[in-house]
């Protein structure tokens, strides 16, 4: 009698959790993020951040908030991008980069592994311009992503932007360099990257590796995080915490 309630109970339990693994499910499907049919693994180095995806796997087909509060972190921010595009495109996928300046320089996104056929610039003339072109890219699902410096975006435009990529499967990532950023958005996630003091080798030449403070600091049915991120020729490498690594604007700097 014993083992028969035993075997009910641990059956039981086996239908609760298949109820609420659908329901998860349903309820990440409502919110723009159904099941992927691919899992999509980040380069090498990144498997840290997986864990704080939904479905263990990055969104794609989703729009992607990067704050830039500083006018140093464009830089670096679209450097980390570029490293993550990378990823993303595989070696016949087509990005379209939109920005109203030239602050991308062409040939220097051969380091980040990114071929020059596979990204096309647009540069438009007015932000409400660049606005719109994104928003058609975005719905374009010949696109594998979109990259763009929209300025200021407020919710009205993240749920535009949102509601295009949910057809198209189409990922964006927005620059969002507002002195004051709204509080929410409709993107699947908000990130700040900031740029770190890079480690000089004896062997190497120059500045070191690219560094960056990646801080994932929302992100729908996932959760926040923060890592010391290094680009090398392998691609991505989180560093081990360091008490004196610190973002360059916070770097002190002497005068004269």
């Amino acid at each position: 009698m014993l083992l028969r309630q035993l075997q009910w109970e641990v059956s039981m339990d086996t239908v609760k959790q298949a109820v609420l693994a659908r329901l998860r499910g349903e309820i990440m499907a409502l919110g723009g993020l159904p099941a992927p049919v691919q899992r999509i693994r980040l380069a090498g180095g990144l498997e840290a951040l997986q864990p704080h995806f939904p479905h263990g796997s990055f969104p794609k087909g989703a729009v992607h908030e990067l704050l830039c509060r500083q006018p140093e972190e464009v830089a670096g921010t679209m450097g980390f991008v570029s490293g993550l595009l990378s990823t993303c495109l595989g070696s016949s996928g087509v990005v379209l980069w939109v920005c109203q300046s030239h602050q991308v320089f062409p040939p220097a996104l051969v380091s980040f592994r990114l071929a020059p056929h596979q990204v096309i610039f647009i540069r438009p003339g007015l932000q409400r311009q660049a606005a719109w072109v994104v928003e058609e890219a975005l719905r374009c699902s010949s696109l594998t992503a979109v990259v763009a410096d929209l300025g200021q975006l407020d919710f009205a435009l993240s749920r535009r932007l949102q509601l295009a990529v949910e057809q198209s499967r189409t990922t964006g990532f927005v620059l969002n360099t507002a002195a004051r950023p709204a509080a929410h958005t409709a993107c699947v996630s908000r990130w700040r990257i900031q740029q770190l003091p890079s480690q000089w080798q004896p062997w190497m030449p120059g500045v070191g590796r690219p560094r960056w403070q990646v801080q994932l600091l929302k992100m729908r049915n996932g959760k926040p995080g923060s890592w010391q991120v290094e680009w090398t020729h392998d691609g991505f490498r989180v560093l081990p915490p360091a008490a004196d690594a610190r973002p360059l604007a916070e770097v002190p700097r002497k005068v004269g």
